[in-house]
């Protein structure tokens, strides 16, 4: 990954000099969204198009609600457009033991 030496300390759990940038983009994309700082989100807007940056947004269900919702504010995406802004079913109780 072009740059990596920059945010490997983004990509704890992985060797970033591994990461393609084209095969693993909603990965690279999803991972500096969520934690990056803004050193990083310029280095992200330098290599992915905004569609791109969209598209992680609208498929990965990994982000907090805070950073979700900046992101769907800064895009003008709708809510239900984004799956971590959804009410999840696992919220609903769960019965261990059948009655």
């Amino acid at each position: 990954m072009e740059g990596y030496q920059t945010m490997q300390k983004y990509f704890w759990d992985v060797d970033p000099a591994k990461l393609d940038h084209e095969k693993d983009d909603v990965f690279i994309i999803s991972r500096i969204l969520e934690h990056g700082d803004i050193t990083a989100v310029r280095w992200l807007f330098q290599i992915y198009p905004p569609h791109s940056i969209q598209r992680a947004l609208t498929t990965k269900r990994n982000f907090s609600r805070q950073s979700a919702q900046f992101w769907q504010q800064y895009f003008g995406l709708q809510k239900r457009n984004i799956p971590c802004l959804q009410k999840s079913s696992q919220k609903m109780p769960v019965r261990l033991w059948p009655r």
